[in-house]
């Protein structure tokens, strides 16, 4: 009638007893309905929970096993023994002198009475001492358990599979194979991970080389600016020259003047006096020397001024190209700054708004569990109230039956034939049978009845419990996740209004992420 919940999965739950019967010896197995793991795995590869449905094998003397369902091997043992269960308790007390003591007797003492009868004293001290070792073994067990959750409660789990992982810490004295497994699927994800931080390095790297590149250029403009001020300070000298050579020429054009204005009018004199003049030849020499090197000057002057706009222009030329330089490469240091946090945000947003949208279907799922648990409740309520019917007609007709034992003994008693109860002989006063007699068979088919309505009842209860252990488990698994995200004043109603707001930022984070791209 029940299974250790210590038991192992696949440890089978059954009971036997030998017996002997005319010198022959017979064997019976029986197992209860219990639950237990599945043998095979199902679509999705994992082993499911199935019913083992009770059952009954008895063996003969010859070692064959009797061929035939529960009914039918019931039916064997009743031939077999002459007696059903019922008939075999009943002389079985009879015999021991104690059958109306124990009806009449207290709850009490109707356990002491058995207790003799069957010898159950020996079960009362392995109890005690079972119940003792348990809560030693219990002490123990809760402190690993603690420790163990410790652990795994350090644990940082990826979102993919956080799910998962969820699910395997709630049983995790059982899931010791799916944590181990999840445990190195992590381990994998952060080697990955890791090797992408170095690829994205590396990547990094390459745009910093590029950056150096361009700030070299940068320094060879700088070296132009110098170049550009050197050149200036040049001009600057060249025109202080060409100031110098003006006022040269000034002073030589005055010079000129003064001859001329001196010498035009003596002109036919200079003539006659040409070889008088002849002197004067070095200093006309000289002007002439003079006058090329102004003109030399002129030139250089010129060339000077040819060279200051060339140079102006390159430097305006140079200065521009600087600028838009400058604006490069700050706008490529914005963007280095900021791509990686921008990124980071999509991705973080991304992976929220999947827990999320994960969370609402684990939400949509337990409203569908909490209906479907109504509804069970509902039937089961009913199927209760109709065992309770069939329980009480039961119990009515057997406390009848049992009450009419001695005018059903009686009925088949004849002068002469000794009593199986009291040994006589005589018969002056038998029992007989009142008006509310009911018959063995009439006890039986309230009995089956009663087993119907049972049957009906434990399968209506055991639905229930899996879909309140299915739901209790997904709405743990949504508080779990909820308050681990948002905290612990979590509550399922919010996730529609998380939602929005995580699909409002997302949006916000992919154009900025486009607009720095």
């Amino acid at each position: 009638m029940m299974r250790s919940q210590y038991a192992a999965e696949t440890t089978p739950t059954f009971v036997e007893l030998t017996f002997l019967y005319g010198g022959e010896q017979y064997k019976v197995r029986r197992n209860p309905n219990y639950r237990r793991i599945s043998k095979r795995k199902n679509k999705n590869g994992e082993y499911t929970y199935t019913m083992e449905s009770a059952g009954v094998e008895l063996t003969m003397p010859n070692g064959q096993v009797f061929p035939g369902k529960n009914k039918d091997t019931n039916e064997k043992i009743k031939e077999i023994i002459g007696l059903d269960v019922t008939q075999f308790t009943q002389i079985s007390m009879i015999a021991q002198g104690e059958f109306l003591k124990l009806l009449h007797a207290p709850s009490r003492e109707r356990k002491e009475i058995f207790a003799r009868i069957f010898n159950t004293s020996i079960y009362g001290n392995l109890q005690f001492q079972l119940k003792e070792k348990s809560k030693s073994v219990h002490g123990k067990l809760c402190d690993n358990l603690n420790l163990m959750k410790h652990e795994l409660g350090n644990v940082s789990c990826p979102p993919n599979l956080a799910g998962q992982w969820e699910e395997a810490v709630l049983k995790p004295e059982t899931g010791r194979t799916e944590i181990l497994s999840l445990l190195q699927q992590m381990d994998g994800l952060l080697k990955e991970q890791k090797r992408r931080v170095l690829s994205k390095e590396e990547q990094v790297g390459k745009q910093l080389d590029k950056v150096r590149v361009m700030m070299g250029r940068a320094e060879e403009i700088n070296q132009l600016f110098a170049q550009e001020s050197q050149n200036r300070e040049a001009v600057k000298t060249i025109e202080k020259q060409l100031e110098k050579l003006k006022q040269k020429h000034v002073e030589w054009a005055g010079y000129q003047r003064e001859l001329e204005e001196t010498y035009l009018p003596m002109l036919p004199e200079l003539e006659q006096k040409i070889a008088e003049g002849k002197n004067l030849l070095p200093k006309y020499e000289v002007l002439k020397q003079k006058q090329s090197m102004l003109l030399e000057y002129e030139k250089e002057k010129q060339k000077a001024a040819s060279a200051l706009k060339q140079t102006q222009e390159q430097l305006s030329s140079l200065e521009k190209e600087n600028h838009l330089l400058k604006e490069s490469l700050e706008n490529l240091e914005e963007v280095l700054a900021g791509l990686p946090e921008a990124l980071q945000q999509q991705k973080d947003c991304q992976a929220k708004r999947e827990a999320i949208e994960e969370m609402c279907c684990m939400q949509k799922e337990n409203d569908k569990l909490l209906e479907s648990l109504e509804k069970a409740r509902r039937s089961l309520a009913l199927s209760l109230e109709e065992y309770n019917i069939r329980n009480k007609e039961y119990d009515r007709r057997n406390q009848i039956f049992i009450a009419e034992q001695a005018g059903i003994l009686a009925l088949g008693l004849e002068e002469g034939e000794r009593c199986p109860v009291c040994g006589s002989e005589h018969h002056p006063l038998k029992a007989a049978l009142s008006k509310e007699a009911v018959s063995q068979q009439q006890v039986e088919e309230a009995k089956e009845l009663r087993a119907q309505a049972e049957a009906v009842m434990n399968k209506e209860k055991e639905s229930c419990i899996q879909l309140q252990e299915k739901q209790e488990a997904k709405e743990k698994q949504i508080f779990f996740q909820g308050r681990k995200m948002f905290g612990g004043e979590f509550q399922p109603k919010q996730l529609n209004q998380e939602l929005d707001e995580c699909i409002r930022l997302q949006k916000e984070w992919n154009l900025k992420v486009q607009k720095l791209e």
